[in-house]
This record gives C-alpha cells, structure tokens and sequence, in this order.
C-alpha cells in the first residue's frame, strides 16, 4: 500500500478547490485533482503542485455520476491502494426566482452538492479504513443556516450538507472524522464575476457587513480547511464557519 498519505480534493481544478489542493501537497499528501469536465484545468493545478516538488494526478469525473464517482475511487484505489482525506469541494449555482425554478435548476444543484458529497464519502469509507482512519472535509456555505432569495435549491443542498455531515460523523466514528467549513466571501474570479467585486460599488456592497472589512483569500481559507482535515484531532460533527464574522450581522 502506498505509505504517502493520499488527499481527495473534489472541483479542484479552479478557485478555492485549487487552492485547498496545493495547501494539502504542501502539507505533504499526495493529492488527487479533481474537475468534473475540464482536464485543462485539473492538468494545471496538478502541474503547480508537480512544479513545487509535490505529488499530484488529476481525474475528470462527475461527482453527481455515480458511475463517474466509482471510476474516480477505481483510480484512486489503483493508483494509491489508500485514502486518507477527502474534500468535497466541487459545487454549482443555478440562482432564479423559486416561483421559476425549473426541475433541471433543482435537481442539477442538489446532485452536484448534496448528492455528490454522499457518493465521494461512501465511497471513500473503505480506503480510508484501509488508511487506519480518515477525515472528510464538506466545504459548505453560511446560507446552510440563512436563506436568500433566488437559492432555494443552494441552500436546501448545503443545509442537507451539514445535516449529512453529522448523520456520517456520528456513524464513521472514531476511526474517521467529519466536519464542515463555511468559508464566507472568498476572493476568487467566479466569485468576482458573479458579485461584480472588480467595481467599488459591488465590494462595498460586499464588504459593508463583514466586521473584519475584507473577504478572505483562497490560500487562507485552504489554511483552514487543511488545519481541520489534519491537526483538530478531537472535532468531528462540526460547522465551523470561517467568515471575518459575516454570521455576526
């Protein structure tokens, strides 16, 4: 069995998962680099943790296929015989109106953030129990617990997220963790595209109820998020929000 301690970081060809990903090679574990349908960039973020003396291969897979999931963990099984953390990053946005919410609107978003998360963690189980143990990292959102109009299926996912977090940490216990992180506004281009953050109307908008007055960068919350994968030892079952105390107002 491979010796290395082996990382699944789900969407991880971009953004936030990108940056999760490069923390984790940092810290030592080889990282398998996921996208659902983009081998360019999942080939990138692979070759910048290659670059920087790590260990990365990178999978195109769906984490809303099951089919698709079963033939990332096939690869993952042949290639590393073990897995010890799992991020389930990957997610999407269908934002609209609920009285025009289509099924497709709905059922998309709940299978890549609800049911995505299911599959990898299933089947992660029995590498991790190969490993000796694990840890399971949900990246999920503070709209899990406050709702906003024209998300309806978002947050149902991610309020499904935490409570799923909780359902497997209570059974996957003691041998392998589960928490989530809700990282609040984090400074990458698709959340920069979608809030027009390059205008000083759209920051200062954004900014106005965050305490701590700035969003957080990926490389900080990827900190974050590796510090709960590997060093809090005695957490399982949490949310833990990450957020310049957004949560406050």
């Amino acid at each position: 069995m491979h010796t290395t301690r082996v990382a699944l970081v789900t969407g991880s060809g971009r953004g936030l998962g990108r940056a999760i990903a490069i923390e984790l090679a940092r810290r030592g574990l080889a990282v398998v680099v996921n996208s659902s349908r983009n081998p360019e960039q999942a080939g990138r973020t692979a070759e910048l943790i290659r670059a920087a003396g790590g260990q990365a291969e990178a999978v195109v897979a769906d984490v809303s296929s099951p089919a698709d999931v079963a033939r990332l963990f096939e690869a993952i099984d042949r290639t590393f015989g073990r897995l010890d953390v799992l991020v389930n990053n990957a997610g999407i946005n269908r934002d609209v109106d609920f009285r025009e919410m289509s099924d497709r609107q709905w059922f998309d978003v709940l299978a890549t953030n609800l049911s995505g998360p299911f599959l990898c963690s299933r089947a992660a189980v029995p590498l991790m129990d190969r490993a000796g143990g694990g840890s399971i990292v949900n990246i999920t959102a503070r709209t899990a617990y406050r709702p906003r109009k024209r998300g309806a299926n978002y947050c149902a996912a991610k309020a499904g997220l935490s409570m799923l977090c909780q359902c497997m940490a209570l059974e996957l216990a003691p041998s392998i963790r589960v928490n989530c992180v809700a990282p609040g506004t984090t400074d990458t281009a698709e959340v920069r595209e979608r809030f027009d953050l390059d205008t000083p109307d759209g920051m200062a908008r954004m900014l106005a109820p965050i305490p701590l007055g700035r969003i957080a960068t990926p490389e900080e919350v990827a900190r974050f998020v590796a510090y709960v994968a590997l060093d809090a030892g005695f957490m399982t079952g949490q949310d833990v929000l990450y957020d310049g105390g957004r949560n406050l107002t």
